[in-house]
């Protein structure tokens, strides 16, 4: 026999007899269990490990999570399944702690397995394994619980306590101050939405992009006062929205009619074209915009008195 035939053989043996702890077997199945340390203190970790060694051909049920460790403290967990030769091997660890002291006792964990070609499953247990748990308490001193000391007695401090008081005066004063002031009326009349329009559309009608050519600069305002209108009238978000996402939004709107909806899709349709296709109108182009804007305006305006207007 070859020197590496013989070391394969030994590595075997080692392997599945070599391995610590407490086991039980029989000829087709074999349990182990384990544990790094028996000896403890409080709070200290130890590591308990669970082997399976298994026939290739026999089914296993591994113990449900946890089970039999109810006087430990489960930090970690995991498990995991090898193939080695014709055998698997299932192996599950728990790092476990205890906070109470004393002897703690593992009990037997239960495995079923039957081979494949069986109907009735067999039982199977691992040897119970004991832990001690010491207490990190000196037992030469036993431990005894003081009395409360009484109140001490502090000088009253007279200046803090003017401090104070100005503090939370000056506080009290001041928020009540901020509160009323918050709650005065303005004396500001907001200006309703399309007088704000009108304003702007004046003051680009004064500009001389359409004597200029500049047709795509007149568009760019011209889009972004109807916009502005549109959101302070409606509560919209109409700036922040992309012409799609405009489109999308009147779909499902009932602000508007459906003339007024085909203003703003024809409006905004050709306003692209100028901003973003480089597409030159003529002026009366520009001029059947500028009306159209003004028309959505005038039907969608706020009904308010007519000294206001």
């Amino acid at each position: 026999m070859s020197p590496r035939v013989i070391l394969k053989l030994l590595g075997v043996f080692i392997f599945f007899w070599g391995w610590g702890g407490a086991s039980f077997a029989q000829a087709d199945i074999k349990v182990e269990a384990q544990l790094d340390k028996n000896k403890v203190t409080i709070g200290e970790k130890i590591t308990y490990t669970l082997k399976i060694i298994a026939d290739k051909d026999i089914e296993v049920k591994l113990p449900g999570f946890g089970q039999g460790l109810e006087n430990f403290a489960i930090e970690d967990f995991g498990q995991k399944k090898r193939r080695f030769l014709k055998r698997v091997i299932y192996e599950i660890w728990y790092k476990l702690s205890s906070y109470q002291s004393g002897s703690h006792t593992i009990p037997p964990s239960k495995i079923l397995y039957k081979r494949k070609k069986d109907k009735e499953y067999k039982t199977i247990y691992s040897k119970p394994l004991k832990v001690e748990v010491k207490s990190l308490l000196t037992q030469k001193r036993p431990f005894q619980i003081k009395d409360i000391y009484g109140p001490l007695n502090y000088p009253f401090n007279w200046g803090l306590a003017l401090f104070i008081l100005t503090i939370v005066l000056g506080s009290i004063g001041s928020g009540v101050y901020f509160f009323f002031r918050k709650r005065k009326p303005s004396s500001q009349v907001k200006i309703p939405p399309h007088q704000q329009a009108y304003k702007k559309l004046e003051l680009l009608k004064s500009k001389d992009y359409l004597e200029r050519g500049d047709f795509k600069s007149f568009y760019v305002e011209l889009s972004n006062i109807l916009r502005d209108y549109i959101e302070e009238r409606f509560q919209i978000k109409a700036l922040e929205m992309t012409t799609e996402e405009f489109f999308s939004f009147l779909r499902e709107a009932n602000y508007f009619s459906p003339e007024q909806k085909n203003i703003l899709k024809e409006f905004f349709s050709f306003s692209d074209l100028v901003k973003f296709a480089k597409f030159s109108p003529l002026r009366d182009d520009a001029q059947r915009s500028f009306s159209s804007v003004k028309n959505f305006i005038d039907q969608t305006k706020q009904q308010i008195s007519d000294d206001n207007q």
